[in-house]
């Protein structure tokens, strides 16, 4: 007990210190719509966030001694990337949260029961400078966000109900492309999400099957061509911004009149979570590393596809009833089975084999009188 507060029903503040050789702090940035404030999302084992003390599920009251109360997703990843090396997040657990609201009590950083928990250093790692709190600047690109929570307008409630959505792709090492399928239907205008394969970076980041697509990577592409959508999404390398709307949004901004951008404040920010990897470190023990992007330059080409695109301008472009196109990377090509050659040999180097076979005639080998004499005996 401390000030009458149950020791199972405390603040924590959790002093978080990035370690030379992980990437991050190992966590991940929370929100959900209908459901205010900004949560802890996956935390990564044996990672610093989890050495301080971090906790899937907690909400966070504060960071770098700052109230986080009425600020959105962006500004809260703003603050934790503004205190560099290093964050302090007042945090509080679901039980926690419940107590100090039925006590009407305000969970503050400078409470006597606040917890205090520090990732401990590495052997030789420096101790870091006093945390200076600098405020985040709108400007400065972030990478860590999850799921940020949806903007609503101010003007008219209504519109919260159909939001677009932006869906922030990026591709995971141990996975094949993005994901999902562009659809398009003869006398259809638009693009359209196709299949959305389960589990995948396209369905972690909201993408629906059905949604018609509005913009690429902030290019508005409604009155581009099949191929020419496909390779605006192939452009961004292993991540794509998509900004969609289903069926009912669509209806709705048309009814209004609305023309739909990206810059709109009710757009509902969604991204593929970062994928964590386990890796073996210098000493043979393993660690986890945060894979937040891949940094390769050259884009992984889609599949093609089968029917010919129209043209963008044709028109009375003659096209299929409908037809699709991945945008996953193209699978590696296999060999046909059951065509007699020996395993692990290529199907090139079995067809030379064939053409440099040569038949052996009988007739033409030299057979000595023992040989003869044997082979007679078996008759």
């Amino acid at each position: 007990m401390s000030n009458g507060v149950d020791t199972q029903t405390r603040p924590r503040l959790c002093h978080i210190i990035k370690w030379p050789d992980f990437q991050g702090y190992g966590f991940n940035l929370h929100a959900e719509k209908g459901k205010a404030g900004q949560f802890i999302g996956k935390v990564d084992d044996n990672s610093p966030a989890s050495s301080a003390g971090l906790k899937s599920g907690d909400r966070i009251v504060e960071v770098n001694d700052v109230n986080i109360g009425n600020e959105n997703h962006q500004q809260v990843v703003q603050r934790v990337k503004a205190g560099g090396d290093q964050t302090k997040l007042l945090v509080v657990d679901e039980e926690t949260d419940k107590y100090y609201k039925d006590e009407k009590i305000v969970v503050r950083g400078d409470l006597p029961e606040v917890i205090y928990n520090r990732t401990p250093l590495r052997p030789g790692q420096e101790e870091p400078p006093v945390l200076n709190v600098v405020e985040a600047t709108k400007e400065e690109t972030v990478v860590v966000e999850e799921t940020p929570t949806p903007v609503e307008s101010t003007n008219n409630n209504t519109i919260s109900q159909y939001q677009p959505r932006l869906c922030h792709l990026r591709k995971w090492p141990d996975f094949e492309g993005y994901g999902f399928n562009l659809h398009a239907e003869k006398n259809k205008p638009g693009q359209y999400i196709g299949k959305v394969d389960e589990g995948s970076p396209a369905e972690m980041a909201d993408l629906r099957e059905h949604d018609r697509i509005i913009e690429v990577n902030n290019t508005n592409v409604e009155q581009e061509a099949h191929q020419n959508v496909i390779q605006n999404i192939r452009s961004g390398g292993d991540e794509a911004r998509i900004l969609v709307v289903d069926a009912k949004t669509d209806a709705y901004y048309k009814e209004k009149g609305i023309q739909v951008v990206g810059t709109l404040p009710e757009v509902l920010y969604k991204a593929t979570p970062p994928r964590s990897l386990p890796v073996m470190t210098s000493n043979g023990t393993s660690s986890t590393i945060t894979e937040t992007r891949i940094s390769e330059s050259e884009a992984v080409p889609a599949k093609e596809i089968d029917q010919p695109t129209p043209p963008v301008h044709a028109a009375e472009p003659e096209v299929p009833t409908s037809y699709s196109s991945s945008v996953s990377d193209p699978p590696t090509p296999t060999p046909e089975a059951g065509d007699g050659r020996p395993e692990g040999m290529s199907a090139r180097e079995y067809l030379e084999y064939l053409r440099n076979k040569k038949k052996m005639d009988p007739r033409n080998q030299k057979v000595d009188f023992k040989q003869k004499y044997e082979l007679f005996q078996k008759m």
